[in-house]
């Protein structure tokens, strides 16, 4: 290209002059200057085709840069906009629309996968900014680069690899026209950029098209006190013009210049009707800017675009609505708020299912209905570019014998949940588990168009052919291209932007299944649902997609199959009418009308809020919600959830002030209570299912010799479990605790506070530490248990009886093991429904959530002094209906506190019971740091230390594990 020709010369005649470099104005002590240069570039359009578009392409490069006397650079801020706009061989435009820069585009701009240091543009830019920054101007200017304009300095090579020719030319344009006006040397830099190409018109008879690429761009200084300081606004039009057959008729070489570098050549005075070209009112709109904030420069009082402010209107007479719009993104950048703004996008979701592999019985083998469901949800912008995927699989399977008997009945995890569990591993030619591939094919197709996606090569075995993708994918993928396509067909807007997180959720079992009666083939049914979401950074839904399929095979009492394995299976939303619910719908709404009112019901909410939505029958209870949505909602709760639960695990933030004082008194003591409630559970009726509902709260203490309460940590776990109406468990899973769920528990938007459950906990732990026990339980509570006292009620809305019962019963527990009043107690949990069992008919069936408890102290180098360790099987029986059993009301005590009544020791080759062994495991520990304690467990989970193999034989993984949970919660982590 001619003009990337012209900038390499442009820039060596820049180095060859830096020694004669002098800034325009020099500023006193104290004050600095604010400059901004923009390079602009259309070489890279092209005239339309036959089979092609033409395409009008502006690459516009910003740095706003501020400067001390000494021209060393403060401040700077780099950006690039690339809008661009189609035309086709008739000379009509294709589209116009808005544009966001790379720094505005962030993850979503899409280099990180190209980049061969894997680092995305906007990370290289703000390495570029934080390596000029503290240089002079000359310095930057004389970086060493290669032939192609990449940084080669040793320093500088690791974080920036992208061509820096236009930011060297656009950082000497802001350096040479930069200005003292009003600039500190201690203020902060903002840029903010607006373009679209809405100006843009089809060539007629009369006159050729034109595309028109129109910038608005601020450059702004902030000073201490969060007031503009200084400002620079300017404007740029990239005209590009075609005739009727979508040739260009432009000179693509001619400089682009901006509004301001023409001055007067704009032509502007002779129509203003105050005599003042662009350049002035522009100068004007920034010096009233000055002394002012983002909400005064919003607030400004505009109508139809123009100022009605009597003083800015006497001397700015333009349309003000961008200049306000890039002015407070300079603001916003300044004080370093988020840059990236969403923007909407599509999302959808395409399914694949199979029943070909299934087989009959045929007497020394069972039957198998296997289902094999391919799943792929998209994100796609404007262009159909792929912003994300997922891909994922879910096999449920049936198996029956030859007198059609159906063997067992289930729940299934996907591809992806199974993880290293899937097994792929070791077959794979590449070392590569199924999980790593999927991953890996995900983010190929990423930051693609939906067209390169689909016209990928492959092999003969339908493995990607391109040698870079082959390395990290030999799995067939034809069947994936599939559903995407699916996928792509069905996307719509849903809702969700370009900055939200994209989520998959697949539950699935076959407990429909049933064997073979006299007057009826025997059924092997896998129900699956899928939900596709996005969540916004509050963790609220903003879309959803969800769907859901039924694959059925028939088998008569020979256990041979009678199904046709070739017919497709349909999904839900695709059978649409054809479901025929209508007819048994109270409110004669199909399956798929529901599913659309749920979806659009659930956009703003968290998965607590959603899980808040059925009542005890796991129908909707709201009463908005109810008109439109009739059916169990249970299976999509349980979608939300888990889809959020995807999320990225959000710290909870900590507060200095919330800081106890340490107590130097020795000798403390530590304690621990676990106070467990089941009357919450419900049985099945039919429709819904049955659920153990299982509270669990936790208290763990360290008090000081003279009974002040030194350190205390708060947690609760809720582990469920859902059972149907014929007495089989629905799911078994793990489960996080309030504390470790941070942001994602949901109880923000309902609070009156607008605080979550961690930071109401952590304020609560802060109001108790320093206290005796009697000062704490003689704090004032309203009739609904809730802290009354004014300092107290700021911070902690939730009812505190439960905390203050087990904190009483922790305290008068607390024994001296070896702590003292300064270390710090971590608190850790670990909580499963894995051992829970199905009801068979003569036998009830069993919920039980299995919750192992650590309470663990630290000295200051991160050794264990003291350790308490505790568990419980809180347990709720049910039969083959359904029904509960079990009495709800009865004490749920730990493994300690039962001690002998326990009743491992007849089973023990030790002749040791459980509370004897976790003890002798809590004294192993104490003089011992984390990475010492995690190897005392084999492969296995049994003890593999020596000295302690004699005391403890029972499984001890679980138990490492809440050791370590505790040492990640304590505060002080040993260097």
């Amino acid at each position: 290209m001619k003009t990337k020709t012209a900038l390499l010369i442009a820039l060596a005649l820049l180095f060859s002059c830096l020694a004669g470099f002098t800034p325009a104005v020099h500023a006193e002590t104290g004050e600095a200057r604010l400059g901004l240069g923009l390079v602009t570039d259309v070489t890279g359009s092209t005239s339309a085709t036959e089979t092609e578009d033409g395409r009008a392409k502006v690459d516009t490069t910003a740095v706003a840069v501020l400067l001390d006397a000494d021209d060393t650079i403060i401040d700077v801020k780099i950006d690039i906009v690339q809008p661009y706009s189609f035309f086709d061989s008739a000379g009509v435009v294709v589209e116009t629309k808005d544009f966001m820069t790379k720094r505005e585009l962030g993850d979503d701009y899409g280099m990180v996968n190209a980049s061969p240091i894997g680092k995305e543009w906007y990370e290289q830019a703000s390495a570029l900014e934080d390596y000029w920054i503290g240089k002079t101007v000359a310095e930057a200017l004389a970086m060493e680069v290669d032939e192609e304009v990449r940084p080669t300095g040793e320093d500088l090579i690791a974080s920036v690899t992208v061509h820096v020719d236009t930011f060297l030319l656009a950082l000497e344009k802001a350096a040479a026209t930069a200005e003292a006006v009003g600039s500190k040397t201690s203020d902060r830099i903002g840029l903010g950029i607006t373009a679209n190409n809405k100006r843009s018109g089809n060539a007629t008879e009369d006159a050729e098209g034109l595309t028109q690429a129109y910038l608005h761009v601020a450059a702004l200084s902030v000073g201490e006190d969060g007031l503009i300081s200084a400002a620079i606004i300017d404007g740029l039009q990239a005209n590009i013009k075609f005739d009727m057959e979508g040739q260009i008729t432009s000179d693509l070489e001619a400089e682009v210049k901006s509004k301001n570098e023409l001055g007067d050549e704009y032509g502007m005075r002779a129509a203003s009707g105050i005599d003042a070209e662009w350049f002035e009112q522009a100068k004007a709109f920034a010096a009233y800017l000055v002394g002012k904030t983002a909400a005064d420069v919003e607030g400004l009082a505009v109508e139809e675009g123009k100022t009605t402010d009597k003083d800015l209107s006497a001397s700015v007479t333009i349309s003000v609505t961008d200049m306000q719009a890039v002015a407070v993104k300079a603001y916003n950048d300044a004080l370093g708020a988020k840059a990236v703004e969403g923007k909407a996008v599509k999302t959808g979701l395409g399914i694949v299912t199979n029943i070909s592999g299934s087989t009959s019985a045929d007497g020394e083998t069972a039957g198998r209905a296997k289902v094999d469901s391919t799943v792929v949800g998209v994100m796609l912008d404007e262009n159909d570019i792929v912003l994300d995927v997922i891909i994922d699989v879910i096999q449920p399977y049936t198996e029956w014998d030859a007198e059609g008997v159906v063997s067992e009945l289930k729940s299934y995890s996907s591809k992806l949940e199974l993880g290293d569990d899937y097994g792929m591993k070791a077959a794979s030619e590449i070392g590569a588990e199924w999980y790593e591939q999927s991953e890996s094919l995900s983010a190929y197709w990423t930051g693609k168009t939906v067209e390169e996606v689909l016209a990928m090569e492959l092999n003969d075995d339908n493995a990607p052919a391109d040698q870079d993708l082959a390395a990290s994918v030999t799995v067939s993928v034809n069947v994936y291209l599939t559903a995407f396509k699916e996928a792509v067909e069905a996307a719509a807007e849903h809702g969700a932007e370009s900055t939200d997180t994209l989520t998959l959720a697949i539950i699935a079992d076959n407990n429909r299944s049933k064997d073979v009666a006299e007057d009826a083939d025997g059924l092997a049914e896998a129900y699956i649902h899928y939900g596709l979401f996005t969540f916004d950074q509050e963790a609220k839904v903003t879309s959803a997609v969800i769907d859901a399929v039924q694959a059925r095979v028939n088998f008569d009492g020979e256990g041979q199959i009678t199904s046709d394995l070739v017919e497709d299976v349909t999904t839900k939303v695709e059978l649409g009418a054809d479901y025929g619910m209508v007819v048994a719908s109270e409110i004669g709404k199909e399956w798929y009308e529901q599913i659309d009112a749920f979806e659009a019901f659930i956009v703003g909410k968290t998965a607590e809020e959603v899980n808040e939505l059925a009542d005890e029958d796991g129908k909707a209870a709201d009463e908005d919600l109810v008109a439109s949505v009739t059916i169990t909602i249970t299976a999509l709760q349980q979608l939300v959830s888990e889809a959020a639960e995807q999320l990225s695990d959000v710290e909870a933030p900590v507060n200095p002030e919330e800081e106890p004082t340490e107590p130097e008194a020795e000798g403390a003591k530590t304690g621990l209570a676990v106070m467990t409630d089941v009357s919450g559970s419900t049985s099945a009726d039919g429709e819904t299912d049955g659920r153990a509902k299982t509270d669990i709260t936790v208290v763990a203490v360290l008090v000081a010799e003279d009974g002040t309460i030194a350190d205390v940590k708060l947690d609760i776990v809720q582990p469920y479990t859902f059972f149907d109406a014929e007495g089989k468990i629905v799911e078994t899973k793990s489960f996080m605790t309030k504390r470790e769920l941070g942001y994602e528990y949901g109880m923000l938007q309902a609070s009156a506070i607008e605080k979550e459950w961690f930071e109401q906990a952590s304020a609560f732990e802060a109001f108790v530490r320093g206290k005796s026990l009697e000062d704490v339980l003689a704090m004032e509570l309203d009739d609904e248990h809730r802290p009354a006292d004014e300092d107290l009620k700021a911070s902690v809305t939730v009812h505190v009886d439960a905390y203050l019962a087990a904190l009483e019963k922790a305290v008068n527990n607390a024994v001296a093991s070896g702590a003292e009043a300064t270390d710090e107690l971590g608190l850790g949990i670990v909580a499963t429904n894995m051992r829970s069992k199905d009801a068979d008919g003569e036998t009830d069936g069993q919920t039980e959530a299995y919750v192992h408890y650590a309470a663990v102290t630290f000295n200051a180098d991160g050794v264990v002094t003291s350790a308490i360790l505790d568990a419980n099987q809180p347990k709720v029986s049910f039969d083959a209906a359904g029904q509960i059993t079990s009495d709800l009301e009865a004490e749920q005590p730990t493994k300690l506190e039962l001690g002998a009544d326990y009743g491992m020791v007849a089973a023990s080759e030790i002749g040791k019971e459980w509370n004897e062994q976790a003890e002798a495991l809590a004294l192993h520990v104490v003089g011992k740091n984390v990475e010492e304690i995690l190897t005392l467990a084999d492969d296995e989970g049994a003890v593999a230390d020596e000295d302690l193999v004699a005391s403890v034989t029972i499984s001890i993984d679980t138990m490492l594990e809440t050791i370590h949970k505790a040492y990640q919660d304590a505060s002080v982590v040993a260097e």
